[in-house]
């Protein structure tokens, strides 16, 4: 099966030699080292095993650590006046592999006819559902850990596939509205069935694995795969009624074969809905807010219900504040998963909290310095299979130095 990527990787090196030259011009290369140092205590991450919802868990105990975090690099070639290329490259010691590309694909950009502007993309990209990732390489902005919704999108929700978008100004408001079509995303609900939501900013890439909790005999899920050769399709809806407020709603489909596995993957059948707010009252302002539900269900359906059933929601508010090259941050999250099968003997079934503090100052042009702190409190009950208690709190400070090119 031809891999959408490689199409655009092909795309991008059908030019002649002196044009390739051009296509590495230092305007078109960008990307950051990062380093990160990190003090976490609470249960074992789910990065290690783990059921914990923090990207470093303790394990029991405190842990403290300190090195490299994060590597990316973003080629953006300029192929012509309408069509770009876009390939993101990550370097991640907790990653599986560790190098690997996140996003590749070919946009383009048409002459505006009617009062209509159109655009499209086509290649594996992740859907524009995210408030906070506006950074480089789809990185969040506001904060060092994202939402616990778009921790999800980041680890799960990437489409190999074609979006079209079309925009539209009325005076002061604009419309946009989006579609996609998509597959090699049909293990998407994986995570969210059998280890649920989690916070961290961990993005797997296009040959990327993540792990699952021991108490799943699937040793680890594969994000960008295709398994049952069904399409399915990503729609979003934008309104901003005046420049400071903008307001969405998305749905995501992926019209998985809920009854079948593949290379020991499992199918899933997933859709949610996704509602969005931005408002800047002020230049120096910001408040984001994310809620969403949405369902998975894989296995045959027996008397008991499917094997794999459960329906998941969370939400989170968020307010940012500059103070000139200063910028502070607070989040609140709420999470939940409800199990709905009586087939499957463990309990699926969270919900719980999270409070982010954030501190952002940029020292210079292209080096910003971050502290973090984050709290999450969760209930689940399937961690009494592996001897720990039902409900765990756990704590994660973290500084981030990210220096920019």
């Amino acid at each position: 099966m031809i891999r959408p990527w490689a199409v655009v990787l092909a795309g991008l090196c059908a030019h002649t030699p002196a044009f390739a030259e051009s296509l590495f011009d230092g305007d078109q290369l960008r990307g950051f080292l990062e380093l990160r140092a990190v003090a976490a205590d609470g249960e074992r991450s789910w990065m290690r095993d783990g059921f914990g919802k923090t990207r470093f868990g303790g394990g029991g105990e405190e842990v403290v650590g300190a090195g490299l975090a994060t590597g990316l690099l973003v080629w953006r070639p300029h192929l012509s006046w309408s069509l770009d290329g876009y390939v993101s490259l990550q370097a991640d010691s907790q990653a599986l592999p560790a190098l690997d590309a996140v996003e590749a694909y070919l946009s383009y950009r048409g002459p505006p006819r009617d009062g209509w502007r159109w655009g499209a993309r086509a290649g594996v990209f992740y859907p524009p559902v995210s408030l906070e990732h506006g950074g480089i390489g789809w990185t969040p902005t506001e904060t060092i850990t994202p939402s616990a919704i778009n921790s999800w999108i980041g680890e799960e929700v990437k489409i190999g596939g074609v979006e079209v978008t079309a925009r539209r100004s009325f005076a002061d408001q604009e419309v946009e509205a989006t579609g996609a079509l998509f597959g090699f995303n049909d293990t998407a609900g994986t995570l969210i069935a059998f280890r649920g939501w989690a916070l961290g900013d961990v993005m797997p890439g296009l040959r990327g694995k993540a792990a699952l909790p021991p108490t799943v005999r699937q040793f680890d899920t594969e994000p960008t795969t295709e398994l049952d050769g069904r399409i399915g399709y990503f729609g979003r809806l934008l309104y901003q009624p005046i420049g400071s407020l903008t307001l969405d709603i998305s749905h995501y489909d992926n019209a998985g074969d809920r009854m079948s596995d593949k290379h020991g993957q499992t199918n899933w059948e997933t859709r949610f809905t996704n509602l969005s707010l931005r408002f800047t009252p002020t230049p120096d302002v910001r408040i984001l807010a994310q809620a969403m539900t949405g369902q998975t269900v894989w296995g045959n359906l027996t008397p008991r219900g499917y094997w794999s059933d459960v329906d998941f929601s969370a939400a989170y508010a968020l307010l940012a504040r500059d103070f000139g090259a200063h910028t502070l941050s607070a989040r609140m999250d709420v999470f939940s998963v409800d199990d709905n099968s009586r087939a499957n003997p463990a309990d699926n079934g969270e919900e719980g909290w999270a409070l982010t503090a954030a501190y952002l100052v940029d020292l210079w042009a292209s080096t910003r310095l971050a502290f973090e702190g984050l709290h999450v409190a969760s209930d689940r009950p399937g961690r009494v299979n592996i001897g720990a208690a039902p409900q765990q709190r756990q704590t994660t400070v973290q500084s981030s130095l990210k220096m920019s090119f």
